[in-house]
């Protein structure tokens, strides 16, 4: 049996990180140290238990590494968050230009901090906005600014992208908006060797843009160089339902590409092992540089360097010690690298290629031995064989982390990659050489880029093929932890199976029957339960309804955050929350009102998700926004119903909607646009639910003592945003709501207000958030409510607070 000491220690570090994680940094630190202490000292005085300490100490190494970083009050910048501070800081990359409100975001490395008079020295670095009209520093340049320090956004919701998470893996934990006219330059920095690495990079970039069409000089840059930035949303997408947005990726594919190619030029010149080992290393270090640090190019870079290092030693290389060091040394220089979904897909990817994909390749692909040279018939069957067993290996490990993360996983990846990954192999080496020989030669690299660019435009060509087959996009839902867990083990018994171990074989039989007869009981249990969900999209409206036998309804979508003009919440918020809720379709959605922060994000839905019926308010097409959404409805070929006062939509005896409002003779009266909102009531058994839309002031009174609505109800949807317009004395004193859910998000308008947060108050109602609990889920039996989820994280039952 092989001791695999490495790997184990280096796992059980990563197992700290996570756990510090989960765990909220020190929480239970002095408790595992102190378990760590008792080994030790039991080693000592027993002369044994060192193996224990060892696995204690390197598990209490990650979890302490992690709780370091986890700290952000001890960092540099912590105590000027929302501060304006005037800062020195060297441009460490490109400036990225945002083409929607014309600024510019700067990777910044501070150097000094002024403060009330005060500076001090300072080594941070932040992402920098420099408004349009501003100068812009570039790279190598030192400037000096008065900014806003802030902390980036964190997930609107519990399963949703984590701008702050992300941030972190990046090494950039603050932000920071340069104010109007106090950008100034302050001359250039010395460069070290990394900066004089990435500005050979931005030559050959320059080299790509102009040998290359758009199209084509972004794949090239995204395979060749490790720059992606000018991959389109729309290519990116594309990408993502065929499969191969790993791709685009510098990573395991390169980093061997090019050490095959550097190998091959060294036998040409027969240079033994040990000198060219003086070669490749710099090289591979030098291109790892190069290709900017991604984890899966350092991830390559690391096992090519242990794999070399295994023959210089005459030692046979052991792949899984190898990824173990490669992401404790990821990690060791930052923690946060552990969380990034770059990270964590690459190296599931591999740990499904060594494990299973080799083994597997090696056992149903056979190899002629007898000396004779392989037909082009048999060496292309050789390579479907070996490609496919590598990518089920990596696909049957990386199913439930991207269902986990994104909730889908394409179907077309098996087909689409055994044709692409052989192209991208070509534009990776072509697109190298193209732009290293336009160093000292224009004219060879264009030509070099004219027999390049049929093979990128087919690859392209390819993705857009798969691409725009959505049925190919599989929703799986965000799967559980107990749902990894069972998958596990279902691997674990298919390779018992294999190898004929039989004993094995019906212990983990028997442990997933037992565990498949407990999720059956709960899945039962759980039937006749009704999900109310008020998804956070910032400033807006958005509700998703999930009820028995599988009926999902939407109700708005969200518009636009104050932060970002150009976030598309429907695309990037609630799309990924119905993928990750396993939503494939939906059977309705309801527009309350033709406003941009109720229906700017279902626009882009309707481009995603097939839509079964759409439900509009009488008079919803009397502005121009209306009109366009309903228009495009149509060429959606949905089946619109206009509904108004008195109308019911009935899903099952005991569940369904009544519409409240509007009515033709308030549509007449109404005097502002939130009074044409439709107002409805769901009911579940004997929960009921009111959702006001943006209904103010004039709307409520009218609904309550013209058309006389009185009616207890468990749940408000509190109307436009929490203002003080809304939600009026009047309203509260005829429904008297146990539970109100203000859909607020960074907004100019004061919402919520005080006044309405008070009235809540003096009613005695339960008020949730969307900016300070995230999204809500009450989870409905007929009887009342079972459960509330605040932001994935509190659990309340039987209508607790």
């Amino acid at each position: 049996m092989v001791k695999r000491h490495l790997l184990i220690y280096c796992t059980l570090f990563l197992c700290g990180v996570y756990a510090a994680h989960r765990l909220s940094g020190y929480v239970l630190l002095w408790p595992v140290a102190v378990v760590g202490a008792v080994c030790l000292a039991l080693s000592v005085l027993a002369k044994r238990g060192k193996s224990l300490f060892l696995l204690v100490f390197f598990f209490l190494l990650g979890f302490y590494h992690m709780g370091q970083a986890s700290d952000i009050e001890k960092r540099a910048l912590a105590p000027y968050q929302e501060e304006y501070v005037t800062i020195t800081a060297d441009v460490m990359e490109q400036p990225v230009y945002k083409e929607s409100d014309g600024s510019h975001t700067v990777l910044a490395q501070l150097r000094s901090l002024s403060f009330l008079g005060e500076t001090h020295a300072v080594s941070e670095r932040m992402q920098m906005t420099i408004k349009a009209g501003e100068p812009v520093p570039r790279f190598g340049e030192r400037f000096q600014a008065v900014c806003l320090v802030y902390q980036p956004h964190e997930a609107m919701n519990e399963t949703g992208f984590d701008y702050a998470l992300y941030l972190r893996g990046k090494g950039i934990f603050f932000c920071g908006i340069a104010e109007k006219d106090t950008v100034t330059m302050q001359g250039t920095y010395p460069r070290n060797l990394r900066d004089k690495i990435y500005a050979f990079r931005l030559r050959c970039e320059r080299i790509a843009d102009e040998v290359f069409t758009p199209d084509v000089a972004a794949v090239v840059k995204a395979m060749a160089l490790g720059n992606s930035a000018d991959i389109s949303d729309d290519l990116y997408e594309k990408l993502q339902v065929s499969g191969l947005s790993h791709v685009l990726a510098v990573s395991g594919m390169q980093v061997s590409l090019l050490l095959s190619v550097v190998c091959a030029v060294l036998s040409c010149f027969r240079i033994r092992l040990y000198r060219s080992s003086l070669l490749v290393y710099p090289v591979i270090l030098f291109f790892v540089v190069f290709a900017g640090g991604e984890p899966s190019v350092v991830r390559s870079g690391i096992m090519c360097f242990m794999m070399l290092l295994a023959k210089l030693l005459l030692r046979k290389e052991d792949a899984l010690t190898s990824l173990a060091l490669a992401a404790a040394v990821l990690v060791m220089m930052n923690p946060y690298a552990a969380l990034d979904a770059g990270f964590i897909l690459s190296f599931v990817a591999v740990l499904g290629i060594i494990t299973v994909g080799v083994p597997l390749s090696y056992r149903l692909v056979r190899v002629d031995y007898s000396g004779q040279p392989a037909s082009f018939g048999k060496k292309v069957v050789r390579y479907v064989g070996r490609y496919v067993c590598i990518s089920i290996g990596a696909q049957l490990f990386l199913l439930p982390v991207v269902s986990h993360l994104f909730g889908y996983t394409s179907l077309w990846s098996l087909l689409s990659g055994l044709i692409c990954v052989p192209l991208g192999a070509v534009i990776t080496l072509g697109g190298l050489l193209a732009c290293l020989t336009g160093l000292f030669s224009p004219d060879l690299a264009a030509g070099i880029a004219m027999v390049l660019e049929p093979v990128v435009n087919l690859f392209l060509a390819i993705v857009r093929l798969f691409g725009g087959m959505r049925q190919g996009l599989f929703i799986i839902g965000n799967m559980s932890l107990f749902s990894i867990y069972c998958y596990g083990l279902f691997l674990l018994l298919a390779d018992r199976m294999l190898q004929k171990r039989w004993r094995q074989s019906l212990a983990l039989l028997l442990s997933l029957c037992l565990l498949a007869s407990g999720a059956a009981v709960s899945a039962w249990r759980e039937e006749s339960l009704a999900k109310l969900t008020f998804i956070n999209v910032g400033q807006g409206d958005c509700t998703l309804l999930q009820l028995p036998k599988g009926v999902d309804i939407l109700i708005d979508g969200g518009g636009m955050p104050a932060y970002r003009s150009d976030f598309d919440v429907g695309k990037r918020v609630v799309l990924p929350y119905l993928r990750k809720a396993g939503i494939r379709r939906l059977d309705y959605v309801v527009a309350t009102h033709p406003h941009e922060d109720h229906i700017g994000g279902l626009t882009s839905l309707l481009d995603s998700v097939p839509i079964t019926t759409l439900l509009v308010p009488i008079g919803f097409d009397e502005n121009e926004a209306g009109k366009a959404f309903l228009e495009k409805a149509r060429e959606k070929r949905i089946d619109i119903q206009v509904v108004s006062a008195g109308d019911a939509l009935s899903f099952a005896e005991d569940c369904g909607f009544r519409v409240l409002l509007p009515d033709e003779a308030w549509l007449e009266a109404a005097e502002i646009e939130n009074d044409a909102s439709l107002v409805l009531t769901f009911y579940y058994g004997d929960n009921t639910v009111l959702l006001t839309g943006d209904l103010e002031k004039s709307g409520e009174q009218y609904l309550t003592e013209t058309k006389g609505f009185c009616e207890p109800i468990d749940i408000i949807k509190v109307g436009h945003h929490g203002g003080e317009t809304s939600t009026t004395e009047t309203l509260l004193c005829s429904i008297r709501p146990t539970y109100a859910y203000i859909p607020c998000g960074e907004n100019s308008f004061g919402h919520p207000a005080e006044e309405t947060l008070s009235r809540l108050r003096a009613y005695q109602t339960a008020v949730l958030r969307a900016d300070e609990d995230k999204d809500v889920c009450f989870v409905l039996s007929k009887t009342g409510i079972r459960l509330i989820r605040k932001g994935g994280d509190s659990h309340v039952k039987n209508g607790g607070t």
